[in-house]
């Protein structure tokens, strides 16, 4: 028996700018450890948050990003 399990998580802020190469890196993480959390309480698909702080310029609170990742599983014969 083969299956193909596909993990697909996307993320944005409330302005819908281009995210930064540097957050995405711990929007990564972040994204990684509450997928993983999730799917051992038997979760397929659900949501993310994070607030990120990583440049002088952004705002001393922070910028809220919010997501979405859902799990496909494929059988591969």
């Amino acid at each position: 028996m083969q299956k193909k399990i596909t993990i697909t998580y996307s993320w944005w802020n409330a302005e819908r700018t281009a995210i930064p190469a540097n957050v995405r890196e711990a929007l990564e993480e972040s994204a990684m450890d509450r997928i993983t959390n999730q799917m051992k309480d038997g979760y397929t698909c659900g949501t993310l948050s994070d607030n990120v702080r990583m440049n002088d310029n952004d705002p001393e609170d922070g910028i809220d990003y919010q997501g979405f990742w859902v799990m496909t599983t494929e059988t591969l014969e």
